[in-house]
């Protein structure tokens, strides 16, 4: 070979490295965090646990891709998993906090969502945060916002309950639309008894219960993430001795 042609050479296979090398993967994709929890209390040997429902429209294109993650009070990721979410389906992960010789010491987190690209949007995601005793029995229960949620609300009246269920219902009267509700039981004290956030088609009836192991007083709240008041309507019944057998009922306003 020529040196003329060995020069050539060299310099063609500089160019293709140059090429190949300077050849953009393109961008990444956006990335938005749709929950941010407040800070929660973990035991040793509890369970932290976030559930993630998509509310969108059955017809969207694409898949939802989310990141799933706790993070310690400093912001260090503790533990966090990626999956996808379709319209109409859940997600969850949850972690187990354990810390060697001192099996009962507090853990402080909290519960992030991150929605990895755009064919969701972020107010599709509804997102609760859970930490579970070492039965399975959520302790506590946060909501998106860290329990803080925005929307038309209704509200019934405060009913005494010795043992018995207080069961809150909603009614969607709407004739096309669907609704999404968090049905939510306060105790005497404000404080979340139960939360869960259901989406309900036209015509259709939701509802949730919460049975204390004592005497207490409380009430149901409806909080609504999509839809107006004119679209439900809300009430209670506090349970006799079978179930649905109402002693006490009212509605909401």
């Amino acid at each position: 070979m020529t040196l003329h042609a060995l020069v050539r050479r060299r310099r063609f296979a500089g160019f293709l490295l140059f090429a190949i090398t300077g050849i953009s993967a393109g961008p990444a994709a956006a990335e938005s965090v749709v929950f941010d929890s407040g800070l929660v209390g973990v035991l040793g040997g509890q369970r932290a646990r976030l559930n993630v429902v998509d509310v969108g429209s059955a017809v969207r294109a694409g898949t939802c891709v989310i990141q799933l993650s706790f993070l310690d009070d400093g912001g260090q990721e503790v533990a966090k998993s990626e999956m996808e979410v379709d319209p109409g389906r859940a997600a969850s992960f949850q972690h187990a906090f354990e810390r060697s010789g001192l099996p009962r010491a507090a853990f402080l987190i909290r519960g992030r969502v991150t929605k990895i690209g755009e064919p969701c949007a972020d107010s599709e995601l509804v997102t609760t945060l859970e930490v579970l005793d070492g039965n399975g029995k959520t302790q506590v229960l946060q909501s998106a916002g860290g329990g803080i949620r925005s929307g038309p609300v209704l509200a019934t009246s405060a009913v005494f309950r010795a043992g018995t269920a207080l069961v809150c219902f909603v009614a969607n009267v709407n004739q096309s639309k669907t609704v999404v509700v968090d049905i939510e039981v306060v105790d005497g004290n404000g404080a979340s008894a139960l939360l869960v956030t259901q989406t309900i088609a036209p015509r259709a009836i939701g509802g949730a219960a919460h049975q204390p192991a004592g005497e207490v007083t409380g009430y149901c709240r409806f909080v609504l993430r999509t839809g107006n008041k004119e679209d439900v309507r809300a009430s209670y019944c506090v349970e006799g001795e079978t179930a649905l057998d109402c002693v006490v009922t009212g509605d909401a306003r």
